[in-house]
């Protein structure tokens, strides 16, 4: 029973952030837009890395708790290209009608995409806030996984993939929580829920 008791908390709080960046999403673009939990995995970062290519988008969010002595953890947040090509489109008074752009972002298009993980980031705060007081902060922005350093490639990721519906287009979102990270909040759960 009590191994149980984090994964039904990891659901719960998994569900919560796909309301927030749907409703977060509807708000900066001022389109209908949804999001839902499609999918959880478990694999090693070197495998997670090949699965998704070249050129995503990938936040890189450090976390901090001082309540729970947590400095220097980690977690990504990964846009698929497509999609958020559409999403800029939006942002800028279009109808996200680029979507299947083949090619790099310019530093204009880097700096609308950060502003929008750095505006998604801090709502997972709030997911988290009936858990544990925990700061999260946009550190950092790559396009490409294979730059991101800070996880090893033989390390255990959790990956979170969010089916995001933006009007008529749809796209993935993914969060990796390295093991580091997820052994950090799962040792919450439990000091919480003894």
């Amino acid at each position: 029973c009590t191994t149980r008791k984090p994964v039904v908390i990891e659901n719960n709080i998994f569900d919560n952030m796909a309301r927030y960046y749907g409703s977060q999403l509807t708000s900066m673009l001022r389109v209908s837009c949804s999001a839902r939990v499609n999918d959880i995995q478990e694999m090693k970062f070197k495998e997670y890395n090949a699965k998704m290519g070249d050129y995503s988008l990938i936040g890189i969010i450090e976390l901090t708790s001082e309540e729970n002595n947590i400095f220097g953890k980690q977690e990504l947040m990964i846009l698929e290209r497509p999609i958020s090509f559409a999403i800029m489109d939006y942002m800028l008074g279009g109808d996200g009608s680029c979507y299947n752009i083949e090619r790099e972002y310019t530093d204009i298009e880097m700096s609308l995409l950060t502003r929008l993980l750095s505006q998604l980031a801090p709502k997972h705060n709030s997911v988290w806030s009936n858990y544990t007081e925990m700061e999260r902060s946009l550190e950092m922005v790559e396009t490409n996984l294979r730059m991101v350093q800070s996880i090893g490639v033989d390390e255990t990721v959790v990956i979170v993939e969010f089916a995001l519906n933006i009007k008529d287009l749809h796209g993935n979102l993914h969060v990796c929580f390295p093991a580091t990270t997820m052994d950090a909040l799962l040792a919450i759960f439990h000091l919480r829920n003894v």
